[in-house]
């Protein structure tokens, strides 16, 4: 995404009785062009009670979500997107 780009997201885990050991983290990260670090935002973070969301990007780069299902089920993570915002 590039900088002032908007995005709004919800998402809902389908097959999970308890929502608690569903790790959701939402961040960006800037796209590395040579070997010094870039550096990652860490927008929120919790466990199954991150449903939606806003996003404006402060910089060009990744920006995007992290899903760790810690349950002993498969379960299926039905997310989406609505916005204005450019593709890198």
């Amino acid at each position: 995404m590039r900088p002032s780009n908007y995005m709004s997201c919800e998402w809902k885990a389908i097959g999970l009785s308890n929502p608690n050991p569903l790790l959701a983290e939402y961040h960006g990260r800037t796209i590395r062009t040579s070997e010094e670090p870039g550096y990652m935002m860490l927008y929120n973070n919790g466990r199954g009670d991150l449903p939606k969301g806003d996003l404006l990007a402060l910089f060009d780069g990744i920006h995007g979500w992290y899903f760790l299902n810690a349950n002993y089920t498969d379960i299926r993570v039905i997310l989406s997107l609505s916005g204005f915002c450019l593709i890198l």
